[in-house]
């Protein structure tokens, strides 16, 4: 496939909330220079319905409804046919220039298994965040130790989220997407690219995403403890015993700890121990967190990140 022909294809995986409308609008909006985009809608509703005002899909999948955001993104993922492909959440939206400049940056990098985030903002209301990560991932870092390790409570903390990845069609159509996750879809897709097809991660330095979050529906703004602990269990044996015991303790306690569940908390607690290792401090801080209010939690987290 020549430049001029280049396809990436575009996944949005949607309930049918109003916020469609609007990040199916900023792939419309992408300033592309020979290249051009084939974007999939995946609906995944009981009534199978989009906004009215929604610009019209290249292509539009249903999945009869409550499969999740797994499941449809693995569906929209097997439909495309661009040489790249990109995934954008329905509540999020994405910069003119941002397909642009992860194309630029991945053909200069001349590797098939290359997997490319950026930085974003996180808005509220009237208000951004700092540009999210402050820090890229490293070629030679694994993705879980990225991720995880040693992670500051800021909100500019080590990340790489799904509307930002970007990454050859056919490495994503080999490994897919696991239909059956509540939630922890995203770092599933991310560490078993790295398990099965030895990819490697890297970010482009500028913020060309906008993310919203705690909007309403949202999994990663739920407290769902037990799903977080099950990912762990399936996936721990291949992490060094630091990573494990920092994830624990920011994730899955913290999750407990918001959910008010003194039952998660002690299985989490309980998981901790097994690892023999002493959590870091700023794992620590996020977890224990949890105890504070949903929403004063993130605007603490908020603040600290404005620190310098």
């Amino acid at each position: 496939m020549t430049q001029s022909s280049t396809a990436i294809s575009v996944i949005i995986p949607t309930t049918g909330r109003a916020s469609l409308s609007a990040a199916v609008a900023s792939v419309r909006a992408q300033e592309l220079a020979g290249a051009h985009v084939q974007l999939i809608v995946v609906v995944d509703s009981l009534d199978g319905l989009i906004p009215d005002d929604c610009p019209t899909p290249d292509l539009l999948l249903f999945t009869s409804g409550g499969k999740g955001g797994g499941y449809a993104r693995q569906l929209g993922t097997g439909a495309a046919t661009g040489e790249y492909i990109s995934y954008l959440d329905d509540d999020d939206v994405w910069l003119p220039q941002k397909l642009q400049k992860q194309l630029d940056f991945h053909r200069a990098q001349l590797n098939e298994r290359l997997v490319l985030g950026c930085q974003l903002t996180q808005d509220w209301g009237n208000q951004s965040s700092v540009a999210i990560p402050l820090r890229g991932i490293s070629g030679n870092e694994r993705i879980e130790d990225y991720l995880f390790r040693n992670r500051s409570p800021k909100l500019g903390r080590n990340s790489l989220f799904t509307s930002t990845i970007f990454l050859r069609t056919d490495l994503a159509q080999r490994v897919g997407w696991n239909p059956d996750l509540p939630r922890h879809q995203d770092w599933d897709f991310l560490f078993r690219l790295q398990e099965h097809e030895s990819a490697v991660f890297s970010h482009v330095a500028e913020v060309l995403v906008r993310v919203f979050p705690d909007s309403e529906g949202s999994i990663s703004a739920s407290s769902d403890w037990q799903s977080s602990l099950n990912w762990y269990l399936k996936t721990k044996d291949a992490w060094n015993t630091n990573t494990r015991v920092d994830f624990l303790v920011s994730q899955t306690l913290r999750y407990a700890l918001q959910s008010r569940s003194m039952i998660g908390a002690a299985h989490t607690v309980r998981e901790v121990a097994r690892t023999r290792s002493v959590p870091s401090f700023g794992n620590l801080l996020t977890g224990m967190g949890g105890i504070l209010p949903k929403a004063r939690a993130m605007r603490l987290l908020e603040l600290v990140g404005r620190k310098k």
